[in-house]
């Protein structure tokens, strides 16, 4: 067999693991003496210690505890944001009622900026929603009430003449204050 740079010595031979300590020939620790080959059984490694636990324990406490705080705000934003798509809603169906009104009626004639209350919600109760002309309820994000406002066009306010500007305001409660989305929309009335 020829040499290369890839052959090994042939290993030795040994009749027991205690010769191989004693030679002091083999492991790691082959250039130490053969008391300090074994392991002090006191120092073993094996396993975590207390201390390692309970700081392992405290941080992941502190991540569960950061989970949980982003979880309170993703549900505080979420009503939020589920009241204000239902007030959305609510007024652009108002607006839509009021833009198909007859632009004859009484209330196109005059300008009229303090407000009116909406009355066109139906009256029914149902399971889930309550209609009492005047409000929407809905159990899972409130009460809901709607004003217009009729702007009629005139040279000195900004909306052409024969036009009119509708303003549909819709008001809810959140955490003790009201809140209130603002849809605006125009009709040709002359």
């Amino acid at each position: 067999m020829t040499d290369s740079i890839f052959s090994q010595p042939p290993a030795p031979d040994f009749d027991s693991a205690a010769d191989a300590l004693a030679i002091g020939d083999i492991g790691p620790c082959a250039d130490r003496p053969a008391a300090f080959a074994l392991r002090n059984p006191l120092v073993s490694r094996r396993g975590f210690t207390l201390v390692e636990v309970l700081i392992a324990m405290t941080l992941l406490t502190l991540g569960v505890f950061a989970v949980l705080g982003t979880q309170t705000v993703a549900l505080q934003s979420n009503s939020i944001a589920s009241q204000l798509s239902v007030a959305n809603k609510l007024a652009a169906s108002v607006l839509e009622d009021i833009l198909g009104w007859d632009p004859t009626l009484a209330v196109f004639q005059t300008t009229n900026t303090t407000g009116i209350q909406y009355a066109g919600f139906p009256v029914v109760s149902g399971s889930n929603t309550t209609y009492t002309g005047t409000s929407w309820t809905d159990p899972n994000s409130g009460v809901y009430s709607a004003t217009y406002k009729i702007i009629i066009g005139t040279s000195g306010n900004g909306v052409p003449v024969g036009v009119t500007r509708i303003a549909v305001t819709v008001s809810y409660a959140y955490k003790g204050a009201t809140k209130t989305v603002v849809v605006y929309g125009s009709k040709v009335t002359a």
